[in-house]
């Protein structure tokens, strides 16, 4: 038996899944309710935190949220790989899982309050609110709007996990401006 026949199986069935994928955003996907909402709300997130953003710590920012991002994307991308939820909206085929949601809207929303609340208590406060949000409001929402399925996944699982990657990356940043002074860097 070759030992190659199953990767390329898989890759058959890779370039069979890609045709139908771009079958079904263009026919079931594009300028849908779903793919308009992604494509508005990115953008106005988008213009809304390049007018609030405080410029002068714009690197601690988005330090901030770009370590935040890629670690969404990295988790999004293990819970698609295992089913446990899955994007059949986005508003580009070739993005693998959606990129609106973990790389715009949940860092951009996140460094706007590492930005605003800088003390621990106010900090904590307002992270445990936007995750309630994403949790138990945005997510409800994508699910209606056929941007996002769970399979093995539940609200209550995200909850946890939004306010523990906030905390984290604040921590992070703490303790990297920390080790930056030390070392006479400012």
């Amino acid at each position: 038996m070759d030992k190659h026949s199953s990767w390329d199986t898989i890759v058959k069935l890779r370039h069979e899944l890609k045709a139908v994928h771009m079958d079904y955003w263009l026919e079931e996907n594009l300028f849908t309710l779903g793919w308009w909402f992604l494509i508005i709300s990115t953008i106005t997130l988008l213009g809304i935190w390049l007018l609030m953003l405080d410029k002068k710590n714009i690197m601690e920012i988005l330090t901030y949220g770009l370590m935040l991002a890629l670690t969404t994307y990295v988790l999004d991308c293990i819970g698609s790989s295992f089913m446990l939820w899955e994007y059949p909206n986005k508003i580009l085929p070739v993005m693998p899982p959606i990129i609106e949601i973990h790389t715009v809207h949940l860092p951009i929303s996140y460094m706007l309050i590492y930005q605003y609340f800088t003390r621990w208590k106010p900090f904590i406060i307002a992270l445990t609110i936007v995750s309630f949000v994403f949790a138990f409001i945005l997510e409800p929402i994508t699910e209606w709007l056929n941007i996002y399925e769970m399979y093995k996944w539940k609200h209550i699982y995200s909850f946890p996990f939004y306010i523990g990657l906030g905390l984290f990356f604040k921590w992070l940043i703490i303790k990297l401006k920390q080790i930056s002074i030390e070392n006479g860097h400012v």
